[in-house]
């Protein structure tokens, strides 16, 4: 329960108790402080502060430019957040469409599964629903989807091994290998891929290196 901490004046931050269900691994959204679930965190909180944690295990895709409405951000690169639960391992999926046809009845969609396990970070696509989707639609939507990239790579809660990881591994269906950089970033708590040079519309394959 909210609890009002020093003076009575009612913009003052009040400390919070946010209970973090069991048998999970939890990451503040803004910190990516990891945290171990079945306890009760305190958290000072202002007007404009809102505590959100996120589950051990998921991947979540962003689009983090600050634009004036949604439309404005449809051609906007992804940032990928990977939240690894206590085995070392992530999933989430990706859904995207012109956001007004009706095209995606007949196949005009791009829906992407992302899967983190070990060192290695995939993109694969997820199963069709559809049984009879229209190939000239599907295929004409992923064509004007192509430019849509993955900009950023954000992994939390990496083991820490022997050498730190520097280098990443990204192969992109069948193609040749293509060697970028990974840096740690201390203020975010987190290993950070960027721009590794993805299409959210490809098979491809991310494997992070020491």
């Amino acid at each position: 329960m909210p609890r009002a901490e020093g003076s009575g004046d009612e913009r003052a931050p009040l400390s919070v108790d946010v209970r973090l269900p069991g048998g999970v691994v939890w990451y503040d959204l803004f910190t990516n402080e990891r945290l171990e679930g079945g306890q009760s965190v305190a958290r000072e909180v202002g007007l404009a502060d809102t505590p959100v944690y996120v589950r051990g295990g998921s991947v979540v895709p962003t689009r983090e430019r600050q634009r004036r409405s949604s439309t404005l951000m449809r051609g906007d690169p992804y940032t990928l957040h990977v939240y690894l639960d206590g085995e070392g391992s992530a999933s989430g999926d990706l859904y995207v469409d012109d956001g007004e046809s009706f095209d995606y009845e007949r196949g005009g969609y791009v829906h992407r599964i992302f899967r983190f396990a070990g060192t290695v970070l995939e993109s694969v696509p997820a199963p069709n629903p559809n049984s009879n989707p229209d190939s000239a639609v599907r295929k004409a939507y992923e064509e004007s989807a192509r430019k849509l990239r993955v900009e950023r790579i954000v992994v939390a809660g990496l083991r820490q091994a022997a050498q730190p990881v520097t280098k990443a591994r990204v192969t992109v269906g069948g193609g040749q290998p293509l060697l970028v950089d990974v840096e740690y970033d201390a203020n975010i708590n987190a290993h950070v891929v960027r721009d590794p040079a993805v299409s959210i519309v490809d098979s491809w394959r991310i494997e992070l290196l020491a």
